[in-house]
Parts: C-alpha cells; sequence; structure tokens
C-alpha cells in the first residue's frame, strides 16, 4: 500500500520518491516488514501520518510543429493567463505564431491532439497577439479566449480594443464573431487580460487599466473586472476598480465559485513591491481583503482556484523566497475569512532580474484535491514538481528534462485539471530553449491515479523524470 510517511526530522519538505512501474503506473514496492524493522530502530524519529498517496506518471515529452518568435520564450511568463486545457476528448495548445495578421507581426495558433503525444497540424486562428496579451479558458464545449489588440508587448498602442470570442469545439473550432468588450480609447490600454467562466456561463475577463501617459494619459494604473451580461457576449457591464491602492503593473486572477459567485486576487507583477489581496463578487463587490502577509512581495505569477465553496491561492513571496499557500471557505450569507499562510517550500528565486524571478505555474487536481506546482528550475535545466494543499506537500520531485533553459524560458498548465472518477490529468505546455536561440513549444501531461485503498490523499505519489 502506498502511504506518506512524515517524520518529525525536519520542517522541509521531503522529495517525492521514484518508484519502479507498476502496470504502467508507478506504484512503490512493498515494504511494509523492512519497515516496521526499521522504525523500531529508530526511537528519536516520530511517525505522525500514514495515509495512502496518490500515484502519478509524466508522459513523454512532445513538440509542437511551430515557428515561435525568436526572443518570445516569455509568452506564458503571465502563466495564471491560462494557454492549454483538455476538452470534447482533446488537447488544446494555443501560442503566438510568426506571421502577419491583421497587418501585424504574431497570429494566434492552436494545435489539437488525443493523448499529448500526437499532435494535428496547427491552425491560424487568424488575428493578431502578443506575448501576455492573450487569455484562453473552456467550459468542456467551448473554447473563449480574449485579447487586446496592441502591436507588440513594448509598443505603446493605445486606442485598440479589448475583445472576445467564444467558438464550438471541433474540428477546426467554430468560432463566433468577435465582440468588442471595451473599445479603444485614444490614451489608454487594456493590457494582461485573463479570462473565466462563472456557475452560469457569464464570462468574466480581469485585465489592467493602463492610463498611458505616452498617450496623452495621466499615467494611473489599475486592477479592472468587466463581465458579460449573462452570456450574451456582445454586451459588457459591471466594470470594477479592485484597487487604487497603487499604480504600477497589475495582474488578476479570477476563480469561479458556485451561484454565479466569482473571486478575484490581485497583485503588482513588476518590481516586486506588492502583496496579495482579493475581492469576492456574491451579487456585488465586497471589500478589498488582505491575502498575504503584508511584507510578502510577490513574484510575477499568482494563482487562484476553488473547490465547491472553498477558495486556494499560491504565489511566491521573493521576500523570503518561498512558495506559498492560503485558503478560505465561502459560506452564504457570510464571506469566510482567509486562514494563516503556510510557508510550503524554498524555491530557487530572486534572482538579480527584477521582474521574473523564476518561471512556474500551478493547477488544481480534482481527484485528490492537490495543487500541482511546476517550476522551471532554470540552473539545472529542467521541471521540478511539488504537489498538496494546506499543511501537507510533497516536494520537489524531479520532473522532466529542458534544452538551454534561462530565466526567460516560460510555461504554463491547465487551470484545472482533467478529472474522472479514475484518474485526473494535467496539460503542461512549456517552452523549451534559450531566449537565443528559436525556441520550441513543447508538451508533457501529469496522470494522477486514485490512492490504491481509501482514505485522505497525500498529495502525489512517484513521479520519474524524463529526458530529452
Amino acid at each position: 500500500m502506498a502511504v506518506l510517511l512524515s517524520l518529525h526530522q525536519s520542517s522541509e519538505l521531503k522529495p517525492r520518491p521514484n518508484y519502479p512501474h507498476l502496470n504502467g503506473r508507478p506504484h512503490p514496492p512493498s515494504t511494509a516488514p523492512r519497515l516496521a524493522a526499521k522504525l523500531l530502530g529508530l526511537s528519536m524519529i516520530l511517525l505522525t501520518v500514514l495515509v495512502p498517496v496518490a500515484d502519478s506518471s509524466l508522459s513523454d515529452i512532445a513538440i509542437i510543429t511551430t515557428s515561435i518568435p525568436t526572443m518570445e520564450t516569455k509568452m506564458y511568463k503571465f502563466s495564471w493567463q491560462r494557454a492549454t486545457f483538455y476538452a470534447n476528448g482533446l488537447y488544446y495548445a494555443f501560442w503566438e505564431n510568426t506571421g502577419t495578421c491583421e497587418g501585424q507581426s504574431g497570429c494566434l495558433y492552436y494545435a489539437t491532439s488525443p493523448d499529448g503525444l500526437t499532435w494535428n497540424t496547427p491552425v491560424n486562428v487568424g488575428v493578431h497577439v502578443t506575448r501576455e496579451d492573450f487569455s484562453l479558458t473552456t467550459n468542456s464545449t467551448h473554447a473563449f479566449y480574449t485579447r487586446f489588440n496592441e502591436t507588440s508587448f513594448f509598443s505603446n498602442s493605445c486606442n485598440r480594443p479589448l475583445l472576445f470570442r467564444a467558438g464550438a469545439l471541433s474540428s477546426p473550432i467554430i468560432w463566433q464573431p468577435e465582440r468588442v468588450v471595451k473599445p479603444g480609447n485614444t490614451t489608454a490600454q487594456w493590457i494582461n487580460p485573463v479570462v473565466r467562466l462563472d456557475s452560469n456561463n457569464q464570462a468574466w475577463i480581469g485585465y489592467m487599466d493602463n492610463s498611458n501617459s505616452v498617450c496623452g494619459g495621466n499615467g494611473i494604473q489599475v486592477p479592472v473586472v468587466i463581465h458579460s451580461q449573462g452570456t450574451n457576449y456582445a454586451a459588457w457591464t459591471g466594470q470594477t476598480i479592485l484597487t487604487t491602492a497603487h499604480s504600477a503593473g497589475w495582474a488578476v486572477d479570477l476563480a469561479s465559485l458556485p451561484n454565479r459567485a466569482m473571486y478575484a486576487v490581485y497583485w503588482l507583477h513588476t518590481a516586486r513591491n506588492s502583496d496579495l489581496h482579493g475581492r469576492l463578487y456574491n451579487g456585488t463587490w465586497l471589500a478589498d481583503e488582505q491575502i498575504s502577509p503584508v511584507s510578502d512581495l510577490l513574484d510575477t505569477d499568482a494563482f487562484v482556484f476553488s473547490s465547491g465553496t472553498t477558495i486556494h491561492t499560491v504565489w511566491l513571496d521573493t521576500n523570503t523566497g518561498k512558495l506559498s499557500y492560503n485558503s478560505r471557505t465561502f459560506s452564504p450569507p457570510s464571506p469566510g475569512t482567509w486562514g494563516t499562510t503556510v510557508r510550503i517550500a524554498t524555491a530557487e528565486c530572486c534572482s538579480n532580474n527584477s521582474f521574473y524571478p523564476i518561471p512556474w505555474t500551478a493547477t488544481y487536481e480534482g481527484l485528490t484535491s492537490n495543487i500541482h506546482v511546476y517550476w522551471y528550475n532554470y540552473t539545472h535545466n529542467r521541471i521540478d514538481l511539488y504537489s498538496g494543499l494546506s499543511t501537507n506537500w510533497i516536494g520537489p520531485s524531479p520532473g522532466w528534462n529542458t534544452n538551454q533553459a534561462d530565466i526567460l524560458s516560460s510555461l504554463t498548465a491547465f487551470h484545472y485539471s482533467s478529472t474522472t472518477l479514475n484518474n485526473a490529468t494535467i496539460g503542461v505546455l512549456f517552452i523549451d530553449g534559450s531566449s537565443i536561440r528559436a525556441p520550441v513549444l513543447k508538451y508533457v501531461t501529469e496522470n494522477i491515479d486514485p490512492p490504491p485503498s481509501s482514505g485522505p490523499a497525500g498529495g502525489g505519489g512517484g513521479s520519474h523524470i524524463r529526458n530529452l
């Protein structure tokens, strides 16, 4: 039986062991007699937890045929925007490909795969995108994207609209006409967009309103959320500024709750000068809430998930150099309160690059109710894994090797796993290659099986490293 042993030896995380394969899945060998004997001889070690652990395995690495613009290895730097999901029996991956669309350099492409290994011929959506200005989601029958149509990430492209589009999932996707969420403004930009759906398929978009001084604006930047009028995606309303506490590079992530509720987290993604805050929407927006300690200084990315009425967040505090976690339960009419921050582990972070200390992403996995964290270990040229929830975490575990990784490499993954009664799958989409050479787009899936017997899941079993 697979077990997780929590020993009072250290407060640091224990590495996830690599187990031999059994029926195509990594399971630990039977070691009960030897383990019992060893415990008798370890009088100074206290065995505190003995619970079944879910088993996980990694697929081979797949290469998706692309032509990614050189120097665009940071395409998934804002990993919370998401660019991959599983629906309608297929894996979907989206990216910016070289080419000219709408008279600008860079086109939105996607490809599909039945298994995450063999990918069909890429499809050009025919619209322009650039780096961190597009976001994807799905409701299992349709794909939805939002994009800000600026020329490049470094341009001062004001007077451009914020756009939204839905498409029926087929091969290829049957796209509806694009809808204007926010018309262009001569002095403003609607950048860093993220799109989510609530429990009624109403679309929500978070973005940064940038009153660009180069375009004649006042230079103020604020985080904003706006939503469609129900499922009428041609009409948008409810524009709300989440906070005016700072004027800097804001990021927003969103998680849907039951009964059309929505939770927004927001932070400054530049210069490491912001803690993590959030607000709950339950028919109306409630007040700003402190999520992380005030002393935290966030990395580029943070993530929010929901499981029923519970909200989970993970982020990297560059002040302590630790991956961090917090949660709260929303129980109407009580909005709930945030708990105590859990420091998951020390991450390789906080280099001299003040805007991008560590590339990482996270997914909520529904089979065993755990969060899976993937971080790009560019020192060792590999992607490492953590998994767990609350105070119970396992890792780091070596995931798979990469070529020529550097601080500008990036990755993204499913927002939520694709989950059945017997299995959960997470797709990870990443850029392999340095910012100097032409980057390569690759894909890996992590497959999670339930614990081999009943009881609470411990958050992960044996993953095995994959070489290129």
